[in-house]
């Protein structure tokens, strides 16, 4: 279907239509209790009911492999959960890089040997660290609330979850300097992961 429906649209995907797919999974809920409950609450629910409607119905058009990749790797590999420490380790490098929407050739190439020098790790090769980037990275764009929320499943031990943010400091903040938008990713990774005291 997936492929269909690029194929219509000359390489192209709707997002419309993804919304659609998943309104049409329950009608009840599109139909009444949305709109009930922003009735129901008419004195609390009308920025909240706004804001989720305005991010729900912002979809985008997708070229065919952008689709493709979501629907392989979200909905049928579920890689939202798979890949252990090392790609939870790239995904919180990942997210923080994004928050400071730039990560300079030194802190590029100290993620790089952080990851292919993990001890459990060596096996990882270059290619394949390249291509667990990109994956991570797509993973994040396409749902980044549920990139962090799912980082428990891939990093399991108290002790693990530790070692990951440690490490993440060692990379991005390598340059001392923490803007606010990273400040805050910083802190919900670490209240996602349950780590109450800061990373030395």
């Amino acid at each position: 279907m997936t492929s269909l429906a690029s194929d219509l649209g000359n390489g192209k995907f709707d997002g419309a239509n993804l919304v659609a797919g998943f309104e049409d999974l329950n009608p009840a809920n599109t139909y009444w209790t949305k709109q009930y409950n922003l009735y129901a609450k008419v004195d609390t629910e009308e920025t909240r009911f706004l804001n989720f409607e305005r991010w729900w119905n912002g979809y985008y058009l997708m070229a065919s492999d952008e689709i493709h990749f979501i629907v392989d790797n979200l909905f049928i590999g579920n890689n939202l959960e798979k890949g252990g420490f090392i790609a939870g380790l790239v995904r919180i490098v990942l997210a923080l890089a994004i928050a400071d929407r730039s990560m300079d050739h030194t802190e590029l190439a100290a993620a790089e040997e952080t990851v292919l020098n993990y001890q459990p790790s060596k096996r990882i090769k270059r290619a394949d660290y390249i291509e667990l980037v990109r994956e991570q990275s797509r993973i994040l764009q396409t749902d980044p609330d549920q990139a962090i929320a799912t980082l428990p499943k891939l990093i399991k031990t108290s002790k693990d979850r530790q070692r990951a943010m440690a490490a993440a400091q060692k990379i991005v903040f390598a340059d001392r300097v923490r803007n606010s938008k990273e400040e805050a990713v910083w802190a919900r990774i670490r209240k996602t992961l349950k780590l109450k005291s800061e990373v030395k």
